[in-house]
């Protein structure tokens, strides 16, 4: 029984694969990949989630709008990771799906943020200073 080679002469090897397939399979994996970012980034911008006047009624408290999307990404995220924690699903590679235990640490980065961004949020929606009275 004769054997087919599995080189060709002055050539690839026929088990490796071609180096311009795979750039184009890289390509149209990007490609994907910034179509529904486009796609994500259109919504955003037609659901006025991303409009700065949006974003201030949020933090006036004068309109739900804002907390019904951040709830429903909450819920939504809630939704989609408990089944994968609960029944140990796997990626289409292999790969077991987890969500790593996040490490809080001893805070100091959380009560610093909160000296930071805490007065340039008020001085973002014009609200008065209370501790200042």
């Amino acid at each position: 029984m004769t054997t087919l080679p599995t080189s060709l002469p002055n050539g690839p090897t026929l088990s490796e694969p071609d180096a311009h397939a795979q750039g184009r399979s890289r390509a149209l994996e990007v490609l994907k990949y910034l179509a529904v970012g486009v796609a994500f980034g259109i919504l955003m911008v037609k659901s006025e989630v991303v409009s700065w006047y949006r974003i201030q009624e949020m933090f006036r408290f004068q309109s739900f709008s804002m907390y019904g999307v951040l709830g429903s990404a909450m819920l939504t995220a809630f939704v989609s990771l408990e089944p994968l924690k609960r029944t140990a699903a796997h990626a289409l590679t292999g790969e077991l799906i987890s969500v790593p235990a996040k490490n809080f640490g001893a805070g100091s980065r959380y009560w610093i943020g909160g000296i930071i961004f805490g007065p340039a949020g008020r001085s973002l929606v014009r609200a008065p200073d209370r501790s200042s009275r």
